[in-house]
C-alpha cells in the first residue's frame, strides 16, 4: 500500500482508477492500494460468524451516530484518523469483563433478587445480561 502526502495530483482523489487502483482518504492523507478481489475460496462458518459480528457492531455504531449526546461521547475518546464510528464498533466488539467475584450473599434463586458485580470496560457499562 502506497501513501501520498501532500501531492498536488493526488490530493483529495477517492475511488477506483481503471481497474487498478483504489484511492482513499483517511486521517488527511492519500491511500493508494491495489483493487481488492473477491475470494473464490469456500466460505467457512468462523467467517460467517465474524460477518454477522461485524454486522451487530456495524449497527450499533450506526445506531450511536443517531444519537447526539452518545455520539460526542465518543467522539471525545476518539483518537486522531479516528472518529465517534470507529469507537463505538470497537466498543460494541470489546465485552465488559467482571474483575471481581460475583456476590451472591443477597440472591435467593428468585426473580428479582439482586446480585452484586463489579465490571469493568473501555468506555462505560450500562448493563450486564446473561450471555447463553
Amino acid at each position: 500500500m502506497a501513501r501520498s502526502k501532500f501531492n498536488v495530483v493526488t490530493h483529495g482523489l477517492s475511488g477506483l482508477v481503471g481497474d487498478l487502483l483504489v484511492f482513499r482518504q483517511k486521517a488527511n492523507k492519500t491511500i493508494v492500494a491495489s483493487r481488492p478481489r473477491p475470494s473464490s475460496k469456500p466460505v467457512k462458518a468462523i467467517t460467517l460468524e465474524n460477518r454477522a459480528r461485524f454486522k451487530r457492531a456495524s449497527a450499533y455504531a450506526s445506531g450511536v451516530m443517531g444519537n447526539a449526546v452518545l455520539k460526542a461521547e465518543y467522539q471525545l475518546q476518539a483518537k486522531i484518523g479516528q472518529s465517534a464510528f470507529n469507537v463505538a464498533f470497537t466498543d460494541y466488539q470489546k465485552a465488559p469483563e467482571f474483575y471481581e467475584d460475583v456476590d451472591l450473599a443477597t440472591y435467593q434463586g428468585s426473580v428479582g433478587d439482586m446480585l452484586t458485580v463489579s465490571v469493568i470496560d473501555d468506555f462505560r457499562v450500562s448493563a450486564v445480561m446473561e450471555r447463553s
